[in-house]
């Protein structure tokens, strides 16, 4: 006789029941970066904060499926963190970030804060300045 194959139902999501996708925290790094440590720990350690809401990933551009995958995003240096949001939304920071600007990030991809804005560059500024605002 065969083997009994096990179906699994899907989960029925009751009308009152908020989806819970978790936000996902993505560091790209390569092997020979020496900045991309910190962003993996700096990532690790927010994401832990914040329990089963929030999942990360490690993305190592020094291999195929990784390079592919930054390639895919756009992602042009490393240390580069992307926060991936249940609805789709990817919030980046290029660099080592400081804790709180990470959480500040991740609190907005759960929708617990107001969007982080953005310093301006100066490159801007001075478009601001010849063109005007």
């Amino acid at each position: 006789m065969g083997k009994k194959r096990h179906h699994r139902l899907p989960k029925v999501i009751e009308e009152n029941e908020e989806k819970s996708d978790p936000v996902i925290v993505e560091v790209f790094s390569s092997p020979t970066c020496p900045h991309c440590p910190r962003a993996v720990r700096t990532a690790k350690r927010v994401a832990r904060k914040f329990g089963t809401k929030v999942r990360f990933i490690h993305t190592d551009i020094g291999i195929g499926a990784g390079s592919r995958r930054a390639k895919s995003f756009k992602v042009m240096s490393v240390p580069t963190i992307l926060i991936h949001c249940p609805e789709g939304e990817v919030l980046g920071h290029r660099g080592n970030p400081e804790d709180a600007t990470l959480e500040r990030m991740v609190r907005q991809a759960l929708g617990e804060a107001a969007p982080v804005r953005a310093s301006e560059g100066l490159l801007t500024r001075i478009k601001r300045t010849i063109v005007g605002d």
